[in-house]
């Protein structure tokens, strides 16, 4: 991983402002490459980027409405909201504990 990690470097300062590290035959040629790969893939990654922020932003939009509900003592619709959350943004361990006093919420008026 460590000579991806100097060839990416070395990638970079190629395409950035033709600054090479290395003078190495193999390690321009393959600096070429990945620049070459690297630019191929600029739209496809700006786009999963976006897309991935667009889910994001569409969760913690949930996750808002869900408080407003848990204030609301609304607890089956705010785990309903956070349900949504975490399947648009599984990574954010906020919606999981969130759900979770919803739950405990839920539980206790069931109990009286």
């Amino acid at each position: 991983m460590g000579v991806w990690f100097v060839v990416l470097i070395v990638c970079v300062g190629v395409g950035v402002g033709g600054v090479v590290f290395c003078r190495c035959v193999w390690c321009v040629c393959v600096c070429v490459c990945v620049c070459d790969l690297l630019i191929s893939l600029h739209p496809q990654v700006m786009n999963a980027i976006a897309e991935r922020m667009a889910r994001q932003r569409e969760s913690l939009e949930h996750k808002e409405r869900a408080i407003e509900y848990f204030n609301d003592q609304n607890y089956k619709g705010a785990v309903d909201l956070l349900k949504k959350a975490i399947k648009l943004d599984p990574e954010n361990h906020i919606f999981f504990s969130n759900r979770a006093a919803a739950y405990m919420a839920l539980e206790q008026v069931h109990m009286k």
